[in-house]
């Protein structure tokens, strides 16, 4: 831990400033995974509770110049939506939900007042909208639902800490108004707080402290410091108020960022995204040769990767790659084709040389050749150990037999059709995985066991559910996880049971 950030953490907040008393009646509302509002509204008595959830991306682009690339201003009938698009096909995405988040509004119209905003202000306001990604985008009707019972949606504002009385109950929260003069804000929650704010992957300094090792493997896109994360405000103002971290710090990670042949991952490497890049094909450390089953779950490679030169590796395909992904039968968002149920797949293979292999071979970062020491030529490898990797794997594909690192039979196929595909990979930050260890009720609590009444937590700011990895062959376990958790979280904190 950086002596800068163990002081922070030890002073908590210093200055608090003017204080502008702020009715209770009003809360923040969450991302469409924490679905906890429906049994908040269910038991009609929602009035003196408050729930934090923030995308603060926006203030650690005010503190540091790192934030989530260009803005896209979507504006509807009383608001305005920006969002931080990481790549092409985000944009596409976010501007579809963001489309249909305004047409959604126009049936379900909301009273907030609408707001004029400049660049600076578009920055702070997306924290309001997003949580994580694409998936957080608030729901039109989950804005409608609360304004119908009466619920305030404050825009502009900064979750900063929370308060506690002489006993240590979490009282309320302190926040800040990002606009003008910057009033900081009471809020007195004799109900509770819950905190919905998510991990600490975009907190550079945090990041340090609790996860070197994957500091090490990281590649930024569009601007160093991002990774669809939020900057850990809530984790640490549950810290401040007693609670206890997970002992280890771990991160999800996609192995999907990649950077060009004479870069290496790393903190402050900026690559592009490579969504092809989860896919089970051949894979070489920077000398040329395996390292490891390429079959396992999301982030295995890349937890192998820190063991190898430049903690960075080589995704390797041939031109029949088509048939191939077909026949490894990927699971979860990484998967290429129709489920066997009929359910889409996130991404189409169809879709990978257009928004994947030509942007990337014109910018340098894919490589292709006829033959497999061209492609080490250009990758920036050893030739004559990748050639006898090359040959290697391409024999016991044949033979049906991984003797090195054991790997699947049916994912197990030759790479005989020349051009060959090669290029760099390393890790991008999808969440953090360690947070405040909480008890069944959703408090955190102290280092003598006791909870801290008046505060519940739900979702990645919370600890103690993944252990160093998120098993992906558990399909949506994460977002089944964070829906239990605000639910039960909302329904103890309404209606007082624990």
């Amino acid at each position: 831990m950086t002596a800068r950030f163990a002081d922070n953490l030890r002073e908590g907040f210093l200055s608090v400033g003017k204080f502008v008393d702020q009715p209770l009646k009003a809360f923040r509302l969450f991302d469409c995974r924490q679905v906890f509002a429906q049994q908040v509204f269910d038991q009609g008595n929602f009035q003196h509770l408050f729930v934090v959830h923030a995308f603060d991306n926006y203030r650690h682009f005010r503190q540091t110049g790192h934030g989530g690339g260009a803005k896209t201003p979507f504006t509807g009938d009383n608001f305005v939506f920006s969002v931080f698009p990481f790549a092409h096909q985000q944009r596409l995405q976010y501007a579809f939900f963001a489309d249909r988040l305004r047409k959604s509004l126009k049936r379900f119209p909301v009273k907030i007042k609408p707001r004029l905003i400049g660049a600076r202000a578009e920055v702070r306001k997306a924290h309001v909208f997003l949580a994580g990604g694409v998936n957080g985008v608030l729901r039109s009707h989950e804005i409608h639902v609360a304004a119908e019972q009466g619920a305030e949606v404050r825009w502009y504002t900064e979750f900063i800490k929370c308060e506690t009385d002489e006993s240590g109950r979490v009282t309320g929260v302190i926040a800040r108004d990002v606009q003008g003069e910057r009033p900081y804000l009471r809020i007195n929650a004799s109900k509770g707080v819950i905190l919905s704010t998510g991990g600490y992957g975009n907190n550079l300094e945090m990041m340090e402290a609790r996860q070197p090792w994957n500091q090490k493997m990281r590649i930024s896109i569009g601007r160093n410091g991002t990774g669809g994360n939020p900057t850990g405000d809530g984790i640490k103002a549950a810290l401040w108020a007693g609670g206890q971290m997970d002992p280890i710090g771990a991160a999800c990670m996609f192995n999907r960022a990649a950077v060009k042949p004479d870069e290496k991952a790393g903190d402050g490497i900026v690559g592009e995204w490579w969504w092809f890049g989860e896919q089970p094909f051949m894979k070489v450390n920077l000398n040329g040769k395996r390292f490891c089953n390429e079959s396992g779950p999301y982030d295995y490679m890349l937890h192998s990767a820190v063991m190898q030169p430049g903690h960075t590796y080589c995704d390797i395909f041939d031109s029949d790659y088509v048939e191939q992904v077909k026949q490894m039968n990927e699971v979860g968002c990484c998967r290429l084709y129709p489920f066997d149920n009929g359910s889409p797949s996130n991404m189409s293979v169809n879709l990978m040389p257009k928004m994947f292999f030509d942007p990337l071979l014109e910018k340098g970062y894919l490589q292709k050749a006829d033959t497999p020491e061209e492609l080490a030529q250009k990758l920036n490898i050893p030739v004559d150990n990748f050639v006898e990797t090359f040959n290697r794997y391409n024999q016991m594909a044949e033979n049906g037999k991984d003797e090195d690192y054991n790997k699947e039979p049916y994912r197990l196929m030759p790479l005989k059709t020349p051009p060959y595909y090669g290029i760099r990979t390393g890790a991008w930050f999808l969440a953090t995985l360690d947070g405040v260890r909480i008890d069944t009720n959703m408090h955190p609590f102290r280092e003598d066991g006791s909870e801290i009444e008046g505060l519940y937590m739900a979702g990645d700011c919370s600890g103690g559910f993944f252990s160093t990895s998120y098993p992906n062959l558990f399909t949506g376990l994460a977002c089944g996880r964070t829906m239990v958790e605000g639910r039960r979280a909302g329904m103890l904190a309404a209606t007082g049971q624990a």
